[in-house]
């Protein structure tokens, strides 16, 4: 049995998802006064990040929960 190491050996404890969002953004306005000229300019930006996980914890099966397996 310790030379095995799949998922028939061990069952799965506790399994949690995590999903993350992150959202930015950026919003700028600027104004140049000349003699003659007046300009305006707008800068923005935005983002978005996103990361999905799984994580869990497993421990190894019992002998008497495999015995069917040996079988």
């Amino acid at each position: 049995m310790l030379e095995y190491n799949d998922d028939t050996f061990y069952k799965i404890v506790s399994l949690s998802t995590t999903n993350n969002q992150e959202i930015t953004g950026n919003l700028s306005h600027g104004i140049s006064h000349s003699d003659k000229l007046q300009t305006s300019n707008f800068q923005h930006s935005a983002g978005i990040k996103t990361s999905d996980g799984v994580s869990y914890e497993s421990t190894r099966k019992r002998f008497f929960d495999l015995i069917d397996y040996f079988e």
